[in-house]
């Protein structure tokens, strides 16, 4: 029944004449919530998936027929990261004048030579990050509060999911990145969003102090970092895949899978100040990052949920008006930030530099 109602979606969606068409590559599931979040906005798209059984509209690209190609506008590469480079090569020869929006990270340590050479290049400029953590009003309201205060502050930024059975069924496996290649990118952009432009560069080019501790036992996997900046702003980057902080031992274990916490705490020095960003885990809310709540002690004390971040994050790309956060060279210096992060944790175990 579901291979008929697909077919008959192609076939209606193949026949229609519209400006904007799009290919995802890469049907699991985040090709499938960008799927939904296209249907959302009565975009027209096909799918592609080399994994036999998929539900998508076609085995792979080459099997996918001309009329069909020539109608593309904008494509969505949703593999694993490994293969990011070698599908891109061929979405570039392929679809030489299509919009193209990649997964993060933006590629595999082995690749990201390849991509740091090739950034500046015109057909490069059509590359953008599905970065979509930057739409959320509730971290360019905090922003806005943060920038407009010359005051230290420390930022601790929690990501955690207890993802068991995800890793028995062998998805979110990340060889190159481990725990950090689940959320880290999240976490390091919204890092960059809190900090003042010039000292989130030097954040993201690691200009500072850093300590790292990790742990991997099992199912179990969890990784800290601390960062130091001379102005004296310190950031905290914690996440694990069980589903809890591992710091704080007072904090419930999150057992489901579907489960997952997601926090943005920051206090300022000096002042009698806090901030926090929770973003929901409803099981039922399919799309990230859900709905985000920001208390605080005086200057914010209002709940407010978020549209839909990702949802917003597809509409501007099809409408050509991402910012700076999800070009491909902020992209690529995130990468490149999660590689040391890598390197550092796993390769060094306690380290100090």
């Amino acid at each position: 029944m579901a291979a008929k109602e697909e077919a008959n979606r192609l076939e209606v969606s193949l026949n229609k004449q519209t400006s904007l068409f799009c290919i995802i590559i890469g049907f699991g599931k985040m090709g499938r919530l960008v799927s939904s979040q296209l249907t959302k906005l009565n975009i027209d798209w096909i799918s592609v998936d080399t994994k036999t059984g998929s539900s998508a509209s076609y085995a792979n690209i080459k099997a996918t027929p001309s009329h069909v190609i020539d109608k593309v506008t904008h494509v969505f590469i949703c593999v694993p990261t490994q293969a990011h480079r070698a599908v891109l090569e061929e979405v570039l020869s392929i679809f030489p004048n299509s919009q193209i929006m990649l997964e993060k990270p933006v590629c595999s340590p082995k690749d990201f030579h390849w991509f740091q050479q090739n950034m500046h290049k015109n057909v490069f400029r059509r590359i953008w990050i599905n970065n979509h953590y930057v739409e959320c009003s509730n971290i360019h309201r905090l922003r806005k509060i943060l920038h407009s205060r010359n005051k230290k502050k420390c930022i601790e930024i929690g990501f955690y999911k207890n993802r068991a059975s995800d890793n028995i069924a062998g998805r979110f496996v990340d060889n190159d990145y481990l725990v950090w290649g689940y959320e880290g990118f999240h976490m390091l952009t919204i890092a960059a969003m809190l900090l003042p432009t010039e000292e989130a560069s030097k954040y993201l080019d690691t200009r500072g102090h850093s300590s790292y501790r990790h742990e991997a036992l099992s199912d179990i996997s969890w990784a800290f970092e601390e960062f130091a900046l001379e102005s004296g702003d310190k950031i905290l980057l914690k996440t694990s895949t069980n589903g809890r902080d591992m710091t704080d031992m007072n904090m419930p274990k999150l057992y489901s899978g579907l489960q997952r916490a997601r926090k943005v705490f920051v206090s300022i020095s000096d002042e009698q100040e806090t901030y926090e960003l929770e973003f929901g885990h409803d099981p039922f809310e399919h799309t990230q990052p859900g709905p985000c709540y920001s208390i605080s002690g005086s200057t914010i004390n209002t709940v407010m949920s978020e549209e839909n971040p990702l949802l917003i994050h597809i509409e501007k790309f099809l409408k050509s008006s991402l910012d700076e956060y999800s070009s491909l060279e902020f992209g690529i210096q995130v990468t490149k930030r999660l590689m040391r992060m890598a390197e550092c944790t796993y390769r060094f175990g306690e380290n100090k530099n």
